[in-house]
């Protein structure tokens, strides 16, 4: 029996180590390419679609070169899902697949359109009709001073294209286009398909008079609705600050047309696009959580590219039964048991991790490498740690480090909660946890930056006295005792 103890233990060290290296490679190849990654945004994640039974996910991901050109053929893809390595059920593209998208076409026909750049748009939005898919679904919604209310999706060219001739300019009255958006995210949720999107096209600003809807209100429907926005700023009185806060909120793409003769070529790139996604569905690992993280991360001859987007998903209850779903089983002692043996291997479980360690290698000097997203389920102690915010509107608020992880940003529920300064801090912006005498910290906000020093970091390792700085806010990390860096 102990000669068995003492073999599982040596296979246990080995299969550690071999882990330890594999992911340092992984770690160090990311880091390498990160800034690449954002700069030339080779893979981006337009939508999440969180199938009915909870248990599993699709996300429709674009994947394009330097030039901003889909790259079709990729064939390897990691998905994590809250920083834990997902199971994937299927990876194909929308074309393979006969995976239809429902499109909402949003045009301006504010009285600024009228002439040259109404005429473009209508021809570029019968072209992007004439590229639709058998499996394609789409709707045409002009908007002005006046907002939208319904509109019909079909896959009829003939009925799409009159709608398109019958686009006319308004007149000198404004445009509601706050209202307008929010509007069409009530429309696009009608839907019948799963897989939608919206194109916008505007040449000018919210400027209705009898406009109710605020920038806020326009941007926080953005960042709940799951809805990819493609927004076509055109000329120069488009604004470009709003459209790009939306594809922030939103995901998607911005595009700037200087001319009006710039519309049809953005709206065929669209279109390509749209025909040139990844539908990645993956199995999600069992949580109590109804806000998940998403990480895509995918290999292309220049290196490894990743994207990262935050999902909801609904509140399952476990009912139990014989699987086919007609019969359920109301009997208390049953579920008292269940719960019982749930609870024993929770516990041994969590008593394995504390004797075996919860890291899963170290690379140099000590340093802990986790998978990308990973939340360590435990860290080594040190009595006293610290994370203290010296500048910000926060200054003062500080939250001790031990065991465990830290989650620093303005969510509620953070360990550290800062002030959301204008959006520059987002929900959980960053985590953190130690590891001996020094923190390990990972930037979780996409679309935002982490800085420690004047660099900005996706992960670091940080000595006593280093600071971190989010938003408006300078947070030092302290240790009792820590020698000052030299």
């Amino acid at each position: 029996m102990t000669g068995l103890v003492k073999m599982m233990n040596t296979l246990a060290q080995w299969r550690r180590t071999f882990l330890a290296v594999a992911l340092a490679c992984l770690i160090l190849i990311s880091i390498g390419n990160i800034s690449n990654a954002q700069d030339g945004r080779r893979v981006s994640i337009n939508q999440v679609i969180v199938h009915e039974d909870g248990k599993s996910a699709t996300a429709i991901v674009s994947v394009v070169d330097a030039e901003g050109k889909p790259l079709l053929g990729v064939t390897r893809f990691e998905t994590y899902v809250d920083g834990e390595l997902a199971r994937q059920i299927s990876t194909e593209t929308v074309i393979d697949d006969k995976v239809g998208v429902a499109v909402l076409l949003l045009i301006d026909t504010s009285g600024s359109m009228s002439g040259e750049p109404l005429a473009q748009a209508r021809l570029a939005a019968t072209q992007f009709v004439y590229g639709l898919g058998d499996d394609d679904i789409a709707a045409i919604v002009p908007f002005g001073s006046e907002v939208p209310v319904e509109a019909e999706f079909t896959s009829d060219p003939a009925s799409l294209i009159a709608r398109i001739d019958s686009l006319e300019a308004e007149g000198q009255l404004g445009t509601a286009l706050y209202e307008s958006y929010i509007a069409a995210l009530d429309i696009a949720a009608a839907a019948p398909v799963p897989r939608r999107a919206l194109v916008l096209l505007t040449d000018g600003q919210n400027s209705a008079a009898n406009s109710v809807s605020t920038r806020e209100m326009a941007l926080s429907a953005a960042s709940s609705s799951g809805l990819p926005v493609f927004a076509i700023g055109l000329g120069t009185g488009a604004d470009l600050d709003f459209l790009q806060e939306l594809i922030d909120a939103a995901g998607g793409s911005l595009y700037e047309a200087a001319a009006a003769t710039d519309v049809v070529p953005i709206f065929n790139a669209i279109g390509e696009t749209l025909r040139s996604e990844y539908e990645l569905t993956v199995q999600l690992p069992s949580s109590e959580r109804t806000e998940r993280e998403l990480l895509v991360r995918v290999e292309l001859p220049e290196g490894t590219f990743s994207a990262e987007a935050t999902f909801s998903t609904p509140s399952v209850p476990v009912v139990a039964g014989d699987g086919s779903g007609s019969l359920l089983v109301p009997v208390a002692g049953l579920a008292a048991v269940v719960l019982v043996v749930v609870l024993a291997a929770f516990t041994i479980r969590r008593r394995w991790r504390a004797h075996a360690g919860a890291t899963v290698g170290a690379g140099a000097e000590g340093t802990v490498l986790l998978r990308p997203n990973q939340r360590p389920q435990q860290a080594a102690e040190v009595g006293g740690g610290r994370l203290q915010v010296l500048e910000g509107p926060n200054a003062g608020a500080s939250v001790g480090l031990g065991a465990g992880t830290v989650d620093i940003g303005s969510d509620p529920a953070c360990d550290l909660r800062l002030h959301e300064s204008g959006g520059a801090v987002g929900g959980i912006h960053a985590r953190a946890w130690l590891q001996g005498r020094r923190l390990m910290l990972h930037h979780v906000a996409r679309r935002r930056q982490t800085y420690v020093g004047d660099k900005t970091v996706e992960w670091a390792t940080l000595e006593p006295r280093d600071t971190i700085r989010i938003g408006p806010h300078i947070i030092a990390f302290s240790i009792p005792d820590a020698p000052s860096p030299s």
